[in-house]
């Protein structure tokens, strides 16, 4: 199992894990294979501009999570189901399935990633302030310092709001949104000349 999973780990192709943990799913009963195969899925509708395409690799990513949280009741499934569902659009949804994976774990890091994710669609739905309680865990990702460097933004709190555009910038120059951040920040304050250089 571990060498299969490995394997799996190591391709650099979509179509090659897909095939992976569609043969791991025929010779072991682990949640594992299907909670991958199902992020294989879910990259996979990430990348087609196709919007019939999207949702059946969608339909297939949400079937395989389901199998796998049958097989085993984890927090991986739930976590990926909410994601699907953010993706959707479907935010109170995904919100909800978050939550239930951070109560199932019990892994400190996991329960991290999954609060930042509910931080982000906190933001999604204006609930700026819930938002900063999420954001307030410690990061380093560009990612997350933005959205919370956003929460902090839209709350009216620019020196909060510059830190965390400012720590997303540091953290991850190429993500360039944290640039973004501290131009619209410039903006609020009328520094016209600071936000054309952000």
């Amino acid at each position: 199992f571990a060498e299969w999973a490995l394997a799996a780990e190591s391709s650099q192709s979509l179509e090659e894990k897909a095939l992976i943990y569609s043969k791991m799913t025929e010779f072991f009963r682990s949640a594992l294979p299907y909670n991958n195969m199902a992020v294989v899925r879910m990259r996979q509708a990430q990348r087609t501009l196709d919007a019939g395409s999207k949702e059946v690799l969608w339909e297939e990513a949400e079937r395989l999570l389901q199998q796998a949280y049958r097989i085993e009741a984890n927090a991986h499934s739930l976590h990926n189901q909410g994601q699907i569902l953010a993706l959707k659009g479907d935010y109170w949804e995904a919100y909800k399935k978050l939550s239930e994976a951070s109560v199932l774990s019990k892994n400190p890091e996991f329960v991290q990633a999954n609060e930042m994710l509910r931080g982000a669609l906190d933001v999604q739905r204006g609930d700026y302030k819930l938002a900063t309680l999420r954001f307030d865990l410690p990061t380093q990702d560009p990612k997350d310092l933005f959205n919370k460097g956003l929460a902090y933004y839209m709350l009216g709190d620019y020196t909060e709001a510059t830190l965390a555009f400012e720590k997303s910038v540091i953290q991850g120059r190429e993500f360039g949104l944290g640039y973004y951040g501290l131009a619209m920040i410039a903006i609020q304050t009328g520094q016209s000349e600071i936000a054309v250089i952000q």
